[in-house]
C-alpha cells in the first residue's frame, strides 16, 4: 500500500473485524483499493456476527473484489452488503455473482454505479433468483443497454412477481 500510514489504518480496522463482536462495518469512502480490499476479506471469516457491510466508495477492483468475494462466502448471516461506488469489472462480478447465492440471509444489496454493463447484469441476474430473502436490490447507474435490461429481465420479473423482491 502506497500510504503506511493508511494501511496501519486498515490493519486496524481489520483487527476489530476479526474479534467476532462486530455487526455492523462501515467502510464508506475509505479508499480501501484492492490492496486494503484484500485485507478485509481475510478478517472476514472471522466476523461471524457481521449482519451489515458498506464497502461503497472504495476504488476496489476486480483483484479486490475476487479476494472479498471469498470473504463474503463466510458471511452466512449477512443481511446487507453495499459494493457500489467502487472499479471492479467483470471478473470480480464473477466471483462476485457466484458468491451471493451462498448468501440466504441476503436482504439488501446495493451494486449501484458499479459498472456492471450487459454481462455484469445478467450475472448478477442469475444470483438473484436464488436469493429468496432479497427485498432491496440496487442497480442504478450501471451502464446497462436495452438488451442488457431484457436479458436480464426474465429472472428479477420473476421475483418480482412472486413477491420476493423489490428493485430501487
Amino acid at each position: 500500500m502506497e500510504d503506511p500510514q493508511h494501511a496501519v489504518e486498515i490493519e486496524k480496522l481489520c483487527k476489530n473485524l476479526k474479534t467476532g463482536s462486530v455487526t455492523s462495518f462501515n467502510f464508506k469512502d475509505f479508499p480501501l483499493g484492492d490492496e486494503g480490499g484484500l485485507y478485509v476479506s481475510h478478517a472476514l471469516p472471522k466476523a461471524t456476527l457481521l449482519t451489515s457491510l458498506n464497502l461503497s466508495g472504495n476504488d476496489i477492483g476486480d483483484k479486490g473484489m475476487i479476494g472479498l468475494a471469498k470473504g463474503f462466502a463466510k458471511l452466512r448471516q449477512i443481511t446487507n452488503l453495499d459494493v457500489s461506488s467502487n472499479k471492479f469489472g467483470i471478473e470480480g462480478v464473477k466471483e462476485l455473482a457466484s458468491t451471493l447465492v451462498e448468501l440466504t440471509e441476503l436482504k439488501s444489496l446495493n451494486m449501484r454505479y458499479s459498472r456492471l454493463g450487459d454481462d455484469g447484469i445478467k450475472l448478477i441476474a442469475k444470483a438473484f433468483g436464488e436469493l429468496g430473502k432479497l427485498e432491496v436490490l440496487n442497480l442504478r447507474n450501471n451502464k446497462l443497454t436495452d438488451a442488457g435490461t431484457k436479458g436480464a429481465a426474465p429472472t428479477t420479473l420473476n421475483a418480482f412477481r412472486t413477491g420476493e423482491a423489490a428493485m430501487h
